[in-house]
């Protein structure tokens, strides 16, 4: 752009625009997750099906966890006409161990209506909690939601009816329900350290960035101290709370531990771009042995790196290979315009600068460039439009102010 005296200066957005686009690259970036979001890093494992989903897949096994208890005779008189209390348990029994989950249900419903009459609360929410399992293993979460929250009520301290809530509860996607009853598990199973990788994600997922990255701290130490995705996952906490020197370190022991990993050097870059450490993300970019594979927004923070040190040249094929990649991609256009300005290549330049302010982006800096092309283009008009199109946005008083004094010069000329 030029400054107040009409000379051609390297003030393309300052530190602070840069910034604040980094920061609105995060928040396109991320998400997740969990469609949450704030940041997205790269290949994270979508929807309710990822690790706290997993973890209670694989570790919760109480459900499943009915035998036999009385065979004989009496199995026999269950089957055929059963009566009592006991009749309908063994029923029920035999159906869950053969599989049978939907004859067992009725067979528990008669237990609970045989057993409301001894009013004995331990045995109800027992009974419910039972209910409840069987209820999920045959698909019908709403009720068995229900019947689970009939067997907490009558026993708080029943943790395996919290812990499959949870389950449930993920699966539904209803994460403040689901950190409010994994809690509850934790609180009554403080041993069980195996669910802090889902208690992490489920914080996570409400937002709670520093206490999941407590909760995936103490699963690392804990249990999974070899599993990049954890660090990965934490590393994405603190890019949440603009931590990104930690969040850089998180992400190069997930490096370390599956190298030349995409997804994990981008997000390293992302994090030494928001340190504004132009060096280490172009550094980044050079050990990526394919730059074929890597994403629009790699590149493109790879040329931002590059115009912050001056070296137009290689910015303006950062940002062409980034605009192969993906046409749409936010700022591409007016990045690639700067390139091309500091180059002198005012007709590629300008014509940068217009697909900016046609797609709406950095408007006043874009209209601003855009007449400074023109004045090395001797297109005048343009260059005065342009001008009061940048005072007329107001934003920044600098450039403001040398649009003023732009104008002041072609009028003179």
């Amino acid at each position: 752009m030029l400054d107040a005296e009409g000379r051609t200066t390297g003030r393309w957005t300052g530190r602070a625009a840069l910034r604040i686009v980094a920061v609105l690259l995060v928040a396109a970036l991320f998400l997740m997750l969990l469609g949450q979001t704030s940041i997205r890093p790269q290949d994270w494992p979508d929807g309710p099906e990822a690790f706290a989903a997993q973890y209670l897949y694989d570790e919760n096994t109480y459900i499943d966890q009915n035998q036999i208890l009385r065979g004989g005779e009496a199995a026999v008189a269950a089957l055929s006409a059963p009566r009592s209390f006991a009749d309908y348990e063994q029923l029920a029994e035999i159906a869950i161990a053969k599989g049978q989950y939907d004859k067992a249900l009725p067979a528990i419903a008669s237990c609970i209506e045989l057993a409301e009459a001894d009013r004995d609360a331990n045995l109800m929410a027992r009974l419910y909690l039972k209910k409840g399992c069987l209820e999920t293993l045959t698909g019908e979460d709403t009720r068995a939601l229900t019947s689970l929250g009939l067997a907490t009520a009558l026993d708080p301290l029943l943790p395996e009816a919290w812990l499959v809530q949870t389950e449930i509860q993920i699966r539904q996607q209803d994460w403040l329900k689901a950190a409010d009853s994994l809690d509850r598990y934790m609180e009554l199973k403080p041993e069980d350290t195996r669910m802090l990788a889902a208690l992490a994600e489920i914080q996570e997922m409400n937002g709670d960035y520093p206490g999941a990255i407590a909760s995936y701290t103490q699963s690392l130490v804990r249990h999974q101290i070899s599993d990049p995705a954890i660090w990965l996952r934490r590393g994405s906490c603190y890019l949440q709370i603009d931590d990104f020197a930690q969040a850089a370190a998180d992400f190069k022991q997930a490096l370390a531990l599956e190298p030349d990993h995409l997804a994990v050097q981008e997000n390293i870059a992302l994090c030494y771009l928001l340190l504004e450490d132009y060096e280490a993300v172009l550094a980044v970019g050079k050990s990526v042995t394919d730059l074929d594979l890597v994403s629009a927004e790699f590149l493109q923070h790879l040329g931002v790196s590059a115009l912050a040190l001056d070296r137009a040249s290689e910015a303006e094929a950062f940002f062409t290979l980034s605009i192969a990649r993906q046409e749409d991609l936010t700022t591409n256009y007016y990045y690639r315009g700067v390139s091309y300005l500091v180059l002198e290549h005012y007709a590629n330049a300008q014509a940068d600068f217009t697909k900016s302010i046609q797609r709406g982006e950095m408007l006043q800096l874009s209209y601003y460039n855009r007449g400074v092309c023109a004045v090395h283009l001797e297109n005048y008009q343009l260059a005065q439009a342009d001008m009061q199109q940048t005072l007329a946005l107001g934003e920044d008083d600098q450039l403001n102010q040398a649009a003023r004094s732009l104008l002041r010069q072609l009028g003179q000329s």
